[in-house]
């Protein structure tokens, strides 16, 4: 293994005891049997042990034929995976439904996460190492400054923002899905983690900026969530173009309909479905879920939605970002 620039520090339990919000209901993650800890400049949030793996992702060689997908959690990740791999497999969506989307990319943070849910599956990185100078699809949600250094002198990155509202809403479901939170956890506290940049995966917003920062590299090709829900078949087509891809415009409307979030939910390729019948999701839940612009009206109260527009403008005092709010429903 490669040297290492960051160094990774313990979240201690003092951290969330001697904090009124959250000391009684930090009990309620179950992954805090296991401890999370911080690594880097953006303090990026993840469970312990999973030091050996973060460093391999940093220091694994890449090419000019990896194509990324990078996000924080529950941004739009999967609709872009499936965008991007027809894109490059001809639309063939018979093929893309009978194949798993963790048999399209890479997941190679799975492997520090530590929740089983790939069942006994080799590890992602070891097997995006064994097919190094093929074509390799990579999806990560570490930041980008967590991901190898070449990263954007040789790669194409996709990189995907969502509003933080939407966010925190389908990231709470996600961690009662995968039982990560006790079931009788509620929104409310559970924002709080979120602002606290608590969870694993955080800080949301160091993510985005960071991602922001670079957009006008030509290896990197940033979209809004919200902007794709508004124009997919647009979306579509900037992507097509930045994997040197072209489309007529009945591919482009081929490809529009297939993502529809009505098809995504019906798609087990997409949906984990082994998951649920193995246990590990949790019933109620679902993978794909809604897949709407401004749910989060639905889940924020008045005084809540204050607390987070405060939070917001406090975290974007130096780097102001023009998040795409849609709130009709």
């Amino acid at each position: 293994m490669g040297d290492y620039p960051h160094s990774f520090e313990e979240i201690p339990l003092s951290e969330y005891e001697g904090d009124a919000a959250i000391k009684d209901i930090y009990q309620k993650f179950t992954r805090q049997k296991t401890g999370f800890e911080r690594v880097g400049p953006h303090r990026f949030v993840s469970v312990k042990g999973g030091q050996d793996v973060i460093k391999r992702i940093y220091n694994m060689k890449v090419t000019d034929k990896d194509i990324w997908v990078v996000t924080y959690p529950r941004s739009g990740t999967t609709w872009t995976q499936e965008m991007v791999w027809n894109i490059l497999n001809d639309l063939d969506f018979e093929r893309a439904k009978k194949t798993d989307i963790d048999k399209k990319f890479f997941f190679l943070d799975m492997d520090c996460l530590k929740s089983g849910s790939h069942g006994d599956a080799p590890g992602f990185v070891d097997m995006a190492e064994a097919v190094v100078g093929q074509q390799r699809l990579i999806k990560s949600h570490l930041p980008i400054g967590l991901l190898p250094p070449d990263l954007l002198k040789k790669c194409k990155v996709v990189y995907v923002a969502r509003n933080p509202k939407d966010v925190v809403v389908s990231y709470y479901h996600h961690h009662k899905l995968t039982k990560s939170v006790d079931q009788d956890l509620q929104f409310s506290d559970f924002v709080k983690f979120f602002m606290k940049e608590l969870l694993v995966q955080d800080p949301y917003m160091a993510h985005v900026k960071e991602a922001l920062s670079l957009k006008d590299n030509p290896n990197i090709k940033f979209l809004w969530y919200e902007d794709m829900k508004r124009d997919l078949p647009t979306a579509i087509r900037d992507v097509a173009r930045f994997l040197n891809k072209e489309l007529n415009d009945s591919q482009v409307a081929a490809l529009a309909e297939y993502l529809d979030v009505k098809n995504m939910k019906k798609n087990p390729a997409v949906n984990h479905q082994d998951r649920h019948q193995r246990g590990v999701f949790a019933q109620g839940e679902s993978f794909i879920r809604q897949g709407v612009a401004g749910g989060w009206k639905k889940y924020f109260d008045v005084e809540l939605e204050k607390e987070f527009d405060e939070w917001i403008e406090n975290k974007t005092k130096d780097f102001k970002i023009d998040f795409k709010f849609i709130t009709k429903l």
